[in-house]
């Protein structure tokens, strides 16, 4: 159940709505074309936090992919692989060409890390 947080995006962009689930859908998309993965649309969700101190698109945008689960085929391969597709999924977005974008793939161990989850 991956949790996408992109931080450092302007207050303009995140204030539109279109330009979020168009940034959603991208990230989605490429995460999807990840077989390995094993998952769906409904395991992704995001968070956009806002820093106020974020005025400009020269700031690099850095994307954080958590809590996705330690299994067999999330190799170090795949999830470099994970990290170069939501680089290039966020790149390809108009607008983006000349941003600088950073991707980190976090491993998450929910034995080892610990975890709670009420589902409803």
């Amino acid at each position: 159940m991956p949790l996408i947080v992109v931080y450092n995006l302007p207050y303009w962009e995140l204030e539109n709505e279109e330009r979020i689930d168009e940034i959603e859908a991208a990230i989605t998309q490429a995460i999807l074309e990840i077989p390995e993965l094993e998952l769906t649309m409904a395991d992704i969700s995001f968070s956009f936090p806002q820093d106020p101190t974020v005025d400009s698109e020269s700031i690099p945008v850095t994307i954080i992919v958590e809590l996705l689960f330690e299994k067999p085929k999330r190799t170090n391969a795949v999830r470099q692989q994970l990290a170069s597709a939501i680089t290039a999924a966020f790149n390809k977005l108009p607008g983006n060409e000349k941003r600088t974008v950073e991707v980190a793939v976090k491993r998450f161990d929910p034995e080892k890390d610990g975890f709670a989850m009420i589902k409803k």
